[in-house]
């Protein structure tokens, strides 16, 4: 299995044995959204685990190098297209410690030289100052506020209507352009 490394991280292709590593991410991204309703979670994660298995989306999972606890995801999306998207989520027990911006350097420079692409969008939740801070001081220029949703999206708002509000505030984005290669950026720089 290819693998990509930093000096503290490994990033790895998801497999199809990593529903239970992506629930962790989807469960503690939007917890008000689950409050806790296993009912719900076992009609959600598998629809969201499909997301996943789209041919347009690379998806990878991020190691610690030491120990090889699970951190998160990065992933380019729209693959098919001139500018595909890079996304990211870690979990919050790994925030804060530089991961995010070695995982993303890392990874998206490693495809922009593979695919001989350069430059991809970032799209941010409204909600995440953090992850606009990180890509700002990654070089990121801000683009537009985007309002449109994924179809997987749109049917939970249809399903769930008393949740509606609570979905589109915190599922709302700003889309980022950033150039590649990404400098190196040191871990204290962020």
């Amino acid at each position: 299995m290819m693998r990509i490394e930093t000096r503290r991280l490994y990033i790895r292709p998801m497999t199809d044995d990593n529903l239970d590593l992506m629930s962790l991410i989807w469960l503690e991204r939007s917890p008000t959204l689950f409050d806790n309703d296993k009912e719900f979670q076992e009609k959600i994660l598998p629809e969201l685990w499909k997301t996943t298995k789209n041919p347009s989306v690379l998806s990878y999972l991020i190691f610690l190098r030491d120990g090889g606890q699970f951190c998160g995801r990065v992933n380019m999306q729209k693959i098919d297209e001139e500018v595909p998207e890079l996304g990211i989520d870690l979990l919050e027990k790994y925030q804060n410690h530089g991961y995010g911006p070695e995982a993303i350097t890392t990874f998206a420079n490693w495809y922009g030289e593979n695919r001989h692409v350069s430059e991809i969008k970032v799209r941010i939740m409204t909600v995440n100052t953090r992850s606009t801070h990180v890509f700002q001081k990654l070089g990121a220029e801000y683009l537009q506020e985007d309002s449109t949703f994924s179809a997987a999206i749109k049917r939970l708002v249809e399903e769930l209507p008393e949740k509606q509000e609570t979905i589109m505030r915190d599922l709302s984005v700003r889309e980022y352009l950033l150039k590649l290669p990404i400098a190196s950026v040191s871990d204290t720089a962020l």
